[in-house]
């Protein structure tokens, strides 16, 4: 896994040369010798949007700005019902592994062109790292930058439920228990809004943390975590639902292949 300068410090923050924490997830890791990190894959496909009360929040300013485009009269241009159902979600698609990853995500947002004017706005990018190189590349635009960069795999992460528990109420959050989710075990935790997530924690052999405070960022599952489902309190916060996710089967080859109409730059060492 490639993990960030900033990630890597909080890693570092979280871990306890103390103790150690045996693997909770509902697989067996297989160990790890040396302080190197084990073999594994992880799959996972998630979808999100940010709610406000419990709301789409995206699209109910469509509905609203639509009904009173309605009431006023003149000339709209709505959306597509098929399009309506997309307006302010997030689609995230990873794949994982000690050597490389594959991230794709794809975003649609309300635009409009002119008063009453409605459209879909749709963002697609991808994050690939394999074989020593890394390859962002916007798939409506079909262009992407290449660079070399080495994995990270990364190592085994010595969490203590005490330490976490006290570092999450300094950020306003409180574990709540343990759940299944997917088929997996994950960690639930609460902000002081009612706003919850719950956490894979079957991931810590492998450099993942189960750290519900930082887990979520964006709508999506933050880099060295993994959200299984999360769900909104009161005011707005993130919704997210969990499709699909898998511990231990090969990866698609595909999702690690640059498609053929992208043109890549490659960026000077």
């Amino acid at each position: 896994m490639n993990f960030s300068p900033a990630r890597i410090a909080l890693i570092a923050s979280l871990a306890l040369t103390a103790c150690s924490h045996d693997a909770q997830g509902e697989v067996d890791t297989g160990g790890s010798a040396g302080g190197k990190v084990a073999d594994y894959t992880v799959h996972y496909d998630q979808t999100s949007y940010m709610s406000a009360d419990n709301k789409p929040q995206e699209e109910t300013t469509y509905r609203t700005m639509l009904a009173d485009c309605q009431k006023a009269g003149g000339n709209i241009r709505p959306l597509a019902p098929a399009d309506v159902a997309r307006v302010g979600r997030v689609h995230n698609e990873a794949w994982l592994a000690p050597d490389r990853h594959a991230i794709h995500t794809e975003e649609w947002h309300l635009g409009t062109d002119g008063t009453c004017q409605f459209k879909l706005e749709h963002k697609d990018s991808t994050d690939i790292l394999a074989n020593g190189k890394q390859t962002d590349f916007d798939g409506l635009a079909q262009t992407g930058n290449e660079q070399d960069m080495a994995s990270d795999a990364g190592g085994p992460i010595q969490e203590d439920d005490a330490q976490l528990a006290a570092q999450g109420a300094q950020m306003g959050w409180k574990k709540m228990g343990d759940a299944m989710a997917n088929g997996a075990k994950c960690s639930i935790w609460q902000d002081t809004n009612g706003a919850q997530v719950c956490v894979w924690t079957g991931g810590r052999p492998w450099g993942f943390s189960a750290n519900g405070a930082i887990a979520l960022k964006d709508g999506m599952s933050q880099e060295g975590t993994v959200v299984l489902w999360a769900k909104s309190g009161k005011g707005a916060s993130w919704t997210l639902d969990t499709d699909r996710f898998d511990v231990g089967k090969p990866l698609d080859p595909n999702a690690f292949s640059i498609p053929k109409n992208i043109v890549v730059s490659k960026s000077a060492p």
